[in-house]
């Protein structure tokens, strides 16, 4: 009897999923690796952190890379979705024990490893990238510095 009700239960849950549009992606698009360089100037960028934010269509995830030395990778499984993307960049921040060597040192250094202009950070407009599956997703980042 107990073995007939759990039959039952999981016929209804299998037959749920179904219907209910289960899947591996709970979106419509792919996820796509992005790879590429950043500079501020003709100077490669020590260290930041790319932000890719859907735009067109604006559902999704945003995805984001460590910048080292100038270079950044996204793999497919962490990747954006296809379309068009915005991009914010951010500067990383310093160890706190060298900031806090430098309190106590009572030296007044930045709390971040690289200086990015601020019109490149949170809800940037400069920067729009389009993802596809079918091709390279290669970007290559000038800023201008302030």
């Amino acid at each position: 009897m107990i073995t007939t009700h759990y039959h039952k239960l999981t016929c209804f849950l299998i037959a749920l999923c179904f219907l209910s549009g289960c899947s591996e992606s709970e979106f419509s698009r792919e996820r796509v690796s992005v790879s590429g360089t950043l500079k501020i100037g003709d100077e490669y960028v020590e260290e930041a952190r790319v932000e890719f934010i859907p735009l067109e269509p604006a559902d999704g995830p945003t995805a984001s890379a460590i910048v080292t030395n100038g270079l950044f990778t996204i793999s497919e499984e962490t990747g954006p979705l296809t379309g068009k993307l915005r991009v914010e960049i951010f500067p990383v921040g310093i160890e706190l024990e060298d900031l806090t060597a430098s309190i106590m040192d009572e030296k007044l250094i930045s709390p971040f490893k690289t200086s990015i202009p601020q019109k490149y950070q949170k809800h940037s407009q400069e920067f729009t990238v389009d993802a596809f599956v079918d091709r390279p997703n290669e970007y290559d980042f000038v800023l201008e510095e302030d």
